[in-house]
């Protein structure tokens, strides 16, 4: 579902503080209106890059009718932007 992002009201002050941490952190860029549109979801993305059963244990691990005979294993997902 594209383009449904809910926006929560953050107090000026912890905003602030949030935007100067995003700022300060050069791998962390603010993300724009084209990052944005550009995104996709998840189970979209995750079968491309691990393949549709570990996919499938990713997005529900305690889903029961997932193959067991899957390794489990600590993921890491980062995002790079290509310029």
């Amino acid at each position: 579902m594209q383009g449904a992002y809910r926006q929560a009201e953050l107090p000026i002050e912890e905003d602030a503080d949030i935007s100067a941490g995003i700022a300060a952190d050069p791998g962390s860029p603010k993300w724009t209106e084209e990052d944005f549109a550009r995104a996709r979801p998840a189970s979209e993305v995750l079968p491309e890059i691990f393949g549709a059963e570990v996919a499938i244990e990713i997005a529900n691990p305690k889903a029961a009718d997932y193959p067991t005979k899957i390794q489990k294993c600590s993921l890491v997902l980062v995002w790079m932007p290509m310029s």
